[in-house]
């Protein structure tokens, strides 16, 4: 009896699924849209809320909650007119904006029309483990599944097949394994994810750690392989590049191996959202190949992804798979996207300001040459933006060989010849701050903004002191402009920013408001949400007693705060002042505290003289440059004890025992 429900069962199945090449049970199919289009190749990119199906250990990288929804109709327009369908539901919620890791938790369903589906359940936590001395980082991850399989109501089921081992005769009894009709089982998923201090990452991700026997009929045995993925990616701020490597043991006992190699870029446009497109090519074992492509619309926190996969010379007569998905960013924006904001702003700039939007119209270029001058004036627009300025140079010498008198165009040609002296190209320009600040430098100098290009110059020099390029470039900007640069000193553990902040908090505990308030106002210069100084300004103001103006900028602070007690304080600060402005008399005891540089909690005015804080800074600084890391940290633990809201301090301190870590 159990030989012919056996085949009674194989019978069904076959039919059912016939439709999928090698199909088995819980299929690797995918979810959502975007990562789909690029082959599926994501343990090494893992960078969303998909992380939770494909490599958890991804989701300790993410840093505000995401929800996904997607749809899938898989294999359309088979012969036997089959209808799969697959869809997904996933939310992840990072604690502490990642901090203490990611829990994340998803649903999946694949039906077959009414004959047959299966429904997974997904929860999964991903986390940073530790960070190396070369400052990679590692995360980790692991998914709990509850899968459940089950068939619908067939004829079967009361008139099983098999009858003196026929599989096509009926032997008019009941099937009790199709009369179950369902079974459930568990299974988990591991993964880890290592990511370099630049741009590349390396996955691993091992599914189905138990290898759970899904068969309906306990006595029958159909383990789910054991999976292995091995990834490798390279990311930049708009565009990753993946390849991945999985492995598992295939229907007939043999190794299936499947290779992909993937693309996905990103087109950020100033005004409309961003665009992305992206696609993948695949192949492996039993002959199996298949294109994937997609694209996506992306505008604040909503992101729209279309996936379509076409597989090629396995399953034939089909339109492919096509894959719908709307995912939702909760929460403020990552550092990441911030940067591109940043640089989407700068470009906003150039457009406006320096060499592009130049339209000729001088009476030195015949008429015929004119759309030729303005397409050279465009290609060195783009040039810019790009960050090759070599090549804007010479799209501009060009231009002035038709028109060599005309004195804005060669202004500018010789503000870029200064540039491309010492910076003929910088590609990359977002790949950390440093290339970004010195970027944004020669975008000021270009636009002749030139007091902001000298002090963003300075301020990249101050992150990356070594750069010999960065050095060389300011000085000659000094002597152009006649304007001089800041520089920090020699060795010193601060940057530019770090140590106008100090010198604002000195400043301020010596009563010296205007100063507080003019440098808070340099560093807002060079980065304009910095909450600090944004802080130390309202303070100051209060203090001063320029209440309107300490209230526009404690407003600016408040909505740039990202974490409640933050944003609390400030509220109440806030709205004393408006009760002052009014005229009540009710204030917090706060803001009655004359010392009180900033709200409650932050920068409270020490009980000791603030020039031996300042002196054992120095030392500390002194000590630190001159490698004495022991007697440096000592001198910034006594400084603390003093004075233990001074950032600077902190800062510098960890600094010290990272090193002394190493």
């Amino acid at each position: 009896m159990k030989g012919k429900l056996k085949g009674g069962i194989a019978f069904l199945l076959s039919c059912a699924l016939s439709s999928l090449p090698a199909f088995a049970a819980f299929e690797d199919l995918g979810v959502g849209a975007r990562i789909p289009a690029m082959g599926n190749a994501f343990t090494a990119v893992a960078d969303d809320v998909h992380s939770l199906y494909y490599n958890p250990a991804g989701l300790g990288t993410l840093q505000r909650s995401q929800f996904t929804s997607s749809y899938s109709r898989l294999f359309m327009g088979l012969s036997d007119g089959s209808n799969l369908g697959s869809s997904f539901l996933a939310v992840a919620r990072p604690f502490r904006e990642g901090e203490r890791g990611t829990l994340g938790l998803g649903w999946q369903l694949f039906n077959l029309d009414s004959l047959y589906r299966e429904q997974s359940i997904y929860l999964s936590y991903g986390r940073f483990l530790r960070e190396d001395r070369w400052q990679g980082k590692l995360y980790g991850g692991l998914t709990a599944k509850s899968l459940r399989r089950s068939l619908g109501s067939v004829s079967a089921a009361d008139d099983a097949f098999g009858l003196g081992g026929d599989p096509l005769a009926r032997s008019g009894l009941s099937d009790p394994v199709l009369k179950v009709g369902s079974k459930s089982f568990f299974d988990f998923d591991f993964g880890l994810l290592y990511r370099t201090a630049r741009r590349y990452s390396f996955g691993l991700a091992v599914l189905h750690l138990t290898e759970p026997n899904v068969a309906f009929d306990a006595g029958d045995a159909d383990k789910l392989p054991r999976a292995i993925k091995f990834g490798f990616g390279v990311k930049s701020l708009w565009m990753n590049l993946a390849a991945e490597a999985v492995m598992k043991e295939g229907p007939a006992g043999t190794s299936d191996k499947v290779l992909t190699a993937a693309a996905e870029r990103w087109f950020p446009t100033l005004t409309h959202g961003q665009f992305g497109a992206r696609g993948a090519l695949s192949f492996g074992s039993r002959e199996f190949k298949q294109i994937s492509l997609g694209g996506s619309y992306r505008i604040n926190k909503i992101q729209f992804d279309y996936g379509f996969l076409l597989p090629m010379g396995t399953v034939s007569s089909t339109l492919g798979t096509h894959r719908f998905s709307l995912t939702f960013h909760f929460g403020a924006p990552t550092v990441e996207e911030e940067y591109g904001d940043l640089l989407l702003e700068q470009m906003k700039k150039v457009a406006q300001i320096g060499l592009p939007k130049y339209h000729y119209e001088g009476e030195g270029v015949a008429r015929s040459k004119r759309k030729e001058v303005q397409g050279k004036l465009d290609a060195a627009q783009r040039r810019v933006e790009e960050g090759r300025f070599l090549a804007a140079a010479q799209e501009l010498r060009e231009v002035l060989r038709w028109a060599p008198s005309d004195a804005e165009l060669l202004g500018r040609f010789q503000r870029l010849g200064l540039v491309t002296r010492q910076i003929p190209e910088l590609l990359d320009f977002e790949r950390d701050k440093a290339r970004r600040l010195l970027y944004e430098g020669i975008i000021d100098f270009l636009s002749q903004r030139d007091r902001e290009a000298v002090r963003k110059v300075s301020y990249a020099l101050s992150v990356a002191p070594d750069n010999q390029q960065t050095e060389i470039f300011l000085t000659s900007l000094e002597k152009e402009t006649g304007i001089q640069g800041e520089r920090v000193q020699k060795g010193s553990a601060l940057n530019l920013v770090e140590q106008k902040l100090l010198e604002a908090l000195i400043a301020f505990k010596e009563e010296r408001y205007d100063r507080v308030v003019l440098l808070c106002q340099e560093v807002l210069e060079m980065e304009p949400e910095n909450m600090v100084a944004l802080q130390r300004m309202g303070s100051a103001l209060y203090v001063m007693k320029s209440y309107a103006k300490a209230l526009e900028v404690w407003q600016k602070a408040y909505g740039l705060a990202q974490d409640e007690r933050t944003r609390k304080n400030l509220k109440e600060f806030m709205d004393a002042l408006q009760r002052l402005l009014k005229g009540e008399p009710a204030q917090p005891q706060e803001l009655r505290r004359k010392a009180s540089p900033a709200p409650p909690g932050r920068d409270r005015a020490p009980k000791v003289d603030p020039r031996e804080i300042e002196r054992l800074y120095q030392s500390g600084v002194t000590l630190y440059a001159n490698g004495e890391l022991e007697e440096a940290r000592g001198i910034f633990e006594e400084l603390l004890r003093l004075d233990p809201e001074n950032t600077a301090a902190q800062r510098a301190l960890e600094r010290i025992r990272t090193e002394l870590g190493r």
